[in-house]
């Protein structure tokens, strides 16, 4: 499912910061809500970490940049820890939490019924100072 065709899937994403401290968030995925989507907005380039474990079901990752195109993904099976971690430039970017178990392009009634999938989500950054252009005399 390509989701840069949908601007409301990124206008809804939930905004954090990312620091060069680990902030944890916890939430959980459900029929009802399939996947969560974050937003990120970097002054400066930077080393993005994304780390998702405590798993009580299969829950992938997905990087997505400010044009809506996958530019990382960890899709691990089961419910092993999945992790993204990539430099980037300076710019927005979002990340997708979702259950490949969940296809919520069939009617409800047809889904696999999973309850709660519960989920932390630890987020960090490591920002690059900016270079300047230095001239020998």
């Amino acid at each position: 499912m390509s989701f840069g065709q949908s601007a409301n899937v990124f206008s809804a994403a939930n905004e954090i910061n990312v620091t060069n401290t680990a902030q944890l968030y916890t939430d959980s995925l459900t029929n009802l809500k399939p996947d969560i989507f974050y937003r990120i907005n970097l002054t400066s380039s930077s080393n993005i970490n994304f780390n998702l474990d405590g798993l009580t079901n299969d829950v992938n990752l997905e990087l997505f940049n400010n044009k809506g195109e996958v530019i990382s993904r960890s899709a691990r099976k089961g419910n092993l820890a999945d992790f993204i971690s990539r430099v980037v430039d300076a710019g927005t970017y979002f990340i997708r939490v979702f259950s490949p178990d969940i296809d919520s392009s069939k009617d409800f009634l047809d889904k696999r019924q999973l309850g709660k999938t519960q989920f932390s989500f630890i987020g960090s950054t490591d920002s690059f100072p900016e270079i300047d252009n230095l001239t020998s005399s």
